[in-house]
């Protein structure tokens, strides 16, 4: 007859062992085991005129990667061939990330509902809730709904960018920060990511699963991602839908695919850092901004439809940030120090 006692010290001291060989092939993770250049996007879109979008797309890769993409061609869901949207600005951040942002304009022949889809082929190596993630293609989707009685749409928009992370105790957060301009009810969830195809991935698995025990979700009416006591670190891939509605109907989602990096030491037991602190004061003259920072990093300025305005490495010290060609209105401001920690203040700038 076994002894209970002894059963569960053997089975606490498997788990230990288990979860340190886990860890130690995780530390072993290199840039080689990042092998494609893949974080993650999303698809914008705003109305022009008639059943005319701007298009706009957002995807996050590694700098030092040698897959660039100066194009990429999407989808636009109406049955025609795909439109190829040149690259118009790059935006470069701490941690071998860079924002590429892509745009064009589609008209669509008529009223109905659109899904927009950007695929690319190969998602990183090593991906921890991903199976054999390096033979997967990223894909990411938007819906667009063009209803007569509905009106025209312009999309939600994400104002905080991808990799803007944070840790509070034990938990990880990611904030959305969603912005619509039109007003229309937002909810949120999480979805299993598109891989080729743009189909769901098979054998995917929440974050919160490798390995289980913990707990993730996202904040119905907030956006925010909430990711309690992960364990083991690596690169693990989540998918955000947004889904807007007006007068109760359905009348856009945008998905934002984006990967969440835990770090050697930001475990669960251990706290990235504390946040950094900005401080934000107007001068005299209308548009222009101080930002002290009190540590080195980069600053970066964002309007609420999602657009880069100003991008700015800063040594801690006193950052002055000219907005007077800008038009009036909502931007956020986001420091993120050399850590890839960060801090985001809204400003409004009026005459």
């Amino acid at each position: 007859m076994y002894d209970p006692k002894y059963l569960r010290g053997t089975i606490r001291s498997n788990l230990a062992i288990m979860r340190s060989i886990l860890i130690c092939l995780a530390l072993t993770l290199t840039s080689s085991a990042f092998a494609t250049h893949t974080f993650g996007g999303e698809i914008y879109y705003v109305h022009v005129s008639g059943f005319t979008y701007a298009i706009t797309v957002h995807y996050y890769t590694k700098t030092s990667s040698p897959a660039d993409r100066p194009e990429i061609v999407l989808i636009p869901g109406d049955g025609s061939a795909g439109d190829t949207l040149p690259r118009t600005m790059e935006t470069y951040f701490p941690n071998d990330w860079k924002l590429n942002v892509y745009e064009g304009v589609h008209t669509y022949p008529g009223f109905g509902r659109f899904t927009l889809t950007f695929e690319d082929p190969n998602r990183n190596q090593g991906i921890l809730n991903i199976p054999m993630s390096v033979n997967e293609a990223f894909c990411v989707s938007t819906v667009l709904v063009i209803d007569a009685v509905l009106g025209p749409n312009n999309s939600v928009r994400f104002t905080n960018y991808q990799h803007i992370s944070w840790y509070s105790g034990a938990a990880f957060f990611h904030e959305t920060m969603p912005a619509d301009i039109d007003g229309d009810s937002l909810s949120f969830e999480l979805i299993d990511p598109l891989g080729d195809g743009c189909d769901t991935i098979p054998g995917y698995a929440l974050p919160s699963t490798i390995p289980a025990g913990n707990y993730c979700e996202v904040g119905v009416s907030s956006g925010v991602f909430g990711w309690y006591d992960p364990v083991l670190i690596g690169q693990y891939v989540i998918a955000i839908r947004c889904t807007e509605r007006r007068n109760g109907e359905l009348i856009g989602q945008v998905t934002r695919d984006m990967s969440l990096i835990i770090l050697p030491g930001a475990t669960a037991t251990n706290e990235i850092g504390a946040k950094p602190t900005i401080s934000i004061s107007s001068t005299v003259s209308g548009g222009l901004f101080n930002i002290r920072t009190y540590q080195a990093g980069v600053i970066a300025v964002m309007d609420v439809q999602g657009r880069s305005i100003r991008n700015m490495r800063t040594d801690g010290d006193l950052e002055l940030v000219d907005l007077t060609n800008e038009p009036d209105g909502v931007y956020l401001i986001t420091m993120v120090d050399l850590q890839g920690i960060s801090v985001s203040e809204r400003i409004i700038k009026s005459e």
